[in-house]
């Protein structure tokens, strides 16, 4: 219940991070989960869930996969589906944060913005590919040091990845136009 929450508040301090905004680490964070509170339960049930569906098509299709062809068809699409919404999520909570819209908005939006931006979304992808097999290979020779740097730094880096390469396309096609309207 509370994996939206505690990313609204993430992705608001890491927003700030990048566009270059000083930042008080915990009142910011407090700051961000109590204006965004109910739209952040949403978007976080819906978040864990759409994961456990993908994570659960991925493992059921990856077994049946050497048996029929349809079978592989879907677990590759289902990995295709698991990286576009990988991406899409980054969206979600940067807008989330950012703008004032419905939830179902923020989830349109995010997957036009995830096809804009799909030069800077690749790379994020590849950054983000590149530190998890890192981490992996860190896991294998030092296990302890691996999991103390996973709670420190995993998410948050990944997090700051994602922003990074997000937030100019948020600016690009949702905050400028508004700004320029209005």
């Amino acid at each position: 219940v509370t994996f939206g929450i505690s990313t609204i508040g993430l992705v608001y301090n890491m927003r700030n991070v990048c566009i270059g905004e000083h930042i008080d680490t915990w009142h910011d964070y407090f700051y961000a989960i109590k204006k965004n509170f109910k739209q952040g339960i949403v978007i976080g049930i819906l978040d864990v869930l759409i994961i456990f569906i993908l994570i659960y098509d991925i493992i059921a299709y990856s077994v049946e996969a050497n048996n029929e062809f349809i079978f592989l068809v879907f677990y590759y699409a289902s990995i295709l589906f698991a990286a576009i919404y990988y991406i899409m999520r980054f969206y979600i909570y940067i807008q989330l944060v950012t703008c004032k819209m419905s939830v179902g908005k923020i989830i349109k939006n995010s997957f036009l913005l995830t096809a804009l931006g799909i030069k800077r979304n690749f790379v994020g992808l590849l950054g983000a590919i590149f530190f998890v097999i890192v981490f992996l290979y860190a896991y294998i020779i030092l296990p302890q040091f691996s999991i103390i740097l996973l709670c420190m730094f995993a998410f948050s880096f990944l997090t700051y990845i994602g922003v990074y390469c997000a937030y100019p396309v948020v600016k690009k096609y949702v905050i400028d136009p508004y700004y320029e309207e209005h």
